[in-house]
């Protein structure tokens, strides 16, 4: 028998603890060398877990290969978790008058939705609108 692959998508997905995906969805790796977050085929698996739909145009969070749902590598879809999927969107401010999204919103209110995206999305993918 051959070695396994690193490069060739192996593995079973779960949405959930023991919850199967539909078999639209992948793995972004293979589970021979440790569990690895899925998303749906065709799609691309960005770092951190998350995964980015070309067609849609959205950013997703899906599943993961651990059975159990506990691996570092199962996105952390919040009270989302028995859902398949769950799509992050971005708010953008788009009166010309203001000068940040900051400025566009109460700050406390901007500052949850910062957090929360935070906790989904890592550093990399998030540019703040100004100070924290």
């Amino acid at each position: 028998m051959a070695d396994p692959d690193r490069s060739i998508s192996n593995g079973t997905c779960v949405f959930a603890s023991g919850i199967r995906t539909d078999k639209i969805y992948i793995p972004c790796g293979n589970a021979a060398f440790g569990d690895v977050s899925c998303c749906v085929a065709g799609d691309f698996c960005l770092e951190n877990n998350a995964c980015f739909s070309p067609k849609y145009g959205t950013t997703y969070l899906a599943g993961c290969t651990d059975i159990d749902y506990e691996s570092p590598t199962c996105p952390d879809k919040r009270e989302y978790d028995r859902m398949t999927m769950a799509t992050m969107t971005g708010c953008v401010a788009r009166n010309a008058d203001h000068q940040s999204p900051r400025d566009a919103v109460g700050r406390s209110d901007l500052l949850q939705a910062e957090s929360l995206v935070r906790s989904l999305h890592p550093p990399a993918f998030f540019q703040s609108g100004g100070q924290d």
